[in-house]
């Protein structure tokens, strides 16, 4: 009985370890358009649609081998530099990438370096920057006390990663993310991750969302039968050969 154990646990260990799938590309929008409307205030956009309208955030790849997003947004009328600009007398600045579990951030991915941190690798983090810490005596309107970049202390790179942005037409850009994740943010993923990403620091455009649980693939199914199977016979044959020599007979 106790190899029999030993022998489920290492099956079951095996299981964990293969590939989950998920039910791709996972795309989170958001339903207020104008994208290329140089106008105010369109739905939940606060201030020039021109400058902080994001229109989608979508992921094409999420395994161990690598993560791949594409986030779609108007930023400064379409500067594809991400460079800091000055509204009403305030310094504006992109957002960062922000992974959470349960309403506790742990990850963040930014789309440019700053305060230390590398552009488009992928951070450990214990907490975030808010939107009041950047606008807080600005007097500007903006979302207060919102989620918008990592904060550096205690921040840890635990994944190669590259980005890059681009004009795609009128005030809109393109910021293309790739990085390995770690062990841990794939723990993390295949449980469920909350996603945010403001489109500047102001937090007057935000897309919010969530990359469910992942399921494991048919061919782990499979496995898992199979292995299944024969470990019950394998304790069949083990029981047979336990048996007094009276009882073998029969």
């Amino acid at each position: 009985m106790r190899i029999l154990r030993r022998l489920l646990g290492s099956f079951f260990l095996g299981c964990v370890s293969v590939q989950l799938a998920y039910a791709l590309p996972i795309t989170i929008t958001d339903p207020y358009g104008g994208q290329n409307n140089s106008g105010s205030s369109n739905g939940d956009v606060i201030g020039a649609l021109g400058g902080f309208d994001i229109e989608s955030l979508t992921f094409t790849q999420l395994s161990a081998s690598g993560v791949t997003a594409g986030i779609r947004f108007n930023y400064n009328f379409g500067d594809a530099s991400l460079a800091p600009y000055t509204f009403a007398g305030s310094t504006i600045e992109v957002g960062d990438l922000l992974f959470s579990v349960g309403g506790s951030y742990r990850y963040g991915v930014a789309l440019v370096s700053h305060d230390g941190l590398l552009a488009g690798k992928l951070y450990s983090i214990l907490g975030t920057r808010s939107s009041d810490d950047y606008l807080g005596s600005s007097g500007l309107g903006y979302r207060t006390n919102t989620p918008v970049r990592i904060n550096p202390t205690g921040a840890v790179v635990i994944g190669d990663g590259t980005v890059s942005t681009a004009n795609i037409g009128g005030y809109e850009v393109l910021s293309s993310l790739n990085f390995t994740p770690s062990a841990s943010f794939l723990i993390d993923l295949s449980s469920g991750l909350d996603v945010g990403f403001a489109s500047a620091v102001c937090t007057n455009d935000i897309a919010e969302g969530y990359i469910g649980a992942a399921v494991p693939e048919p061919s782990t199914w499979l496995l898992f039968a199979t292995g299944l199977a024969g470990l019950l016979w394998w304790r069949q044959q083990h029981c047979k050969t336990q048996l007094p020599a009276r009882y073998s007979d029969r």
